[in-house]
């Protein structure tokens, strides 16, 4: 460690260009972990906030965009209701409608549609609960769209009663799905899988995954190309180090001490960067900054660079003493 901060302090532009790179690697990090958990928040925040275990589907229903394509029955949901492990089972109409207000102003909505006095009804900020007829309880993000207490909204294709899906309460720890689908004629999926019943959900995350995952192997092939060429400038130095008795695995762990000296502190840099960039973005851009996204991006972010330089200074395992006398040539 001693020898590997010194070449630290010595090769200072080397190094700074290298963690610059490091550095920005992660702030693009952070700010595609946070607008994956503003995209998800902003889909499925109302699924998320639902007080339930899973949601059952009609049989049959495909997996993607199922809460607008899904219409149960009575006789679906009775069956739920009298599942022993089940200890809630309400009907719940969802799907995406769009909106009048009295000053003509048009936005699209999320409705669900619940029964009153349900355990589904969410807890509110302001105003009072549902009860009357032709009513309904908006979030916090309608506000953005000029939707206050006391709006006139109207709303096409409200003419009929249907229930889309059954939401599932767990009695004890969970939900025997397989055994109440095939009472019921349903699919049942468990609260997160259901997220992907969402319109668009399964395409967005997927999306962002995908970049993330390029940005990680990207990581590891410029600290590894980076450590290569580090590996073959100091070659003569460290055949020297050879010759006088360092062994060839003392060089590789002083190797890789560097390269996970100069990941720890760039990668905080970039991710403190990243933050600072996240709490600027404007409020309506999907934007979420939560510790457990961004920590797993600092974690692969650092282990991805680990590996490409592992990978790149193995050379030094090769390197003989006779180097340092010439005998390469």
């Amino acid at each position: 460690m001693f020898l590997a901060l010194r070449e630290l302090r010595f090769a200072r532009g080397h190094f700074g260009l290298m963690g610059a790179v490091i550095a920005l690697i992660a702030i693009l990090m952070v700010m595609l972990s946070g607008l994956s958990a503003g995209l998800v928040n902003d889909g499925v925040s109302g699924l998320k906030k639902l007080p339930v275990t899973a949601f059952a589907f009609d049989q049959g229903t495909k997996t993607d965009n199922a809460f607008s394509r899904s219409v149960v029955d009575s006789e679906q949901i009775t069956a739920w209701k009298d599942r022993p492990d089940v200890e809630l089972a309400e009907p719940v109409g969802a799907g995406m409608i769009n909106v009048t207000t009295t000053d003509g102003t048009q936005a699209d909505l999320s409705l669900f549609g619940i029964e009153p006095g349900s355990a589904l009804e969410p807890e509110l900020s302001d105003g009072h609960g549902l009860g009357a007829p032709h009513e309904v309880v908006l979030s916090e993000t309608a506000r953005s769209e000029g939707i206050e207490i006391g709006t006139v909204l109207t709303v096409d294709r409200m003419d009929t009663d249907t229930a889309s899906v059954v939401a599932l309460q767990a009695a004890d720890d969970e939900i025997d799905l397989s055994a109440g689908d095939a009472a019921a004629t349903t699919t049942a999926m468990p609260l997160e899988e259901s997220f992907n019943a969402s319109p668009g959900y399964q395409a967005e995350t997927l999306t962002l995954s995908m970049i993330q995952w390029f940005l990680y192997a990207i990581c590891a092939l410029v600290i590894g190309a980076f450590f290569t060429v580090w590996t073959i400038q100091r070659t003569q130095e460290l055949a020297v180090r050879r010759a006088i008795g360092a062994s060839g695995g003392y060089l590789l762990r002083d190797s890789l001490a560097q390269a996970a000296l100069l990941l720890v502190i760039f990668t905080g840099v970039g991710v403190g960067a990243g933050i600072l960039l996240g709490r600027a973005m404007p409020a309506g851009m999907p934007f979420s900054l939560e510790p457990a996204p961004i920590a797993v991006a600092t974690a692969v972010t650092i282990a991805c660079g680990l590996a490409g330089a592992t990978i790149s200074v193995l050379r030094v395992l090769r390197i003989e003493p006779v180097t340092a006398l010439g005998g390469n040539r």
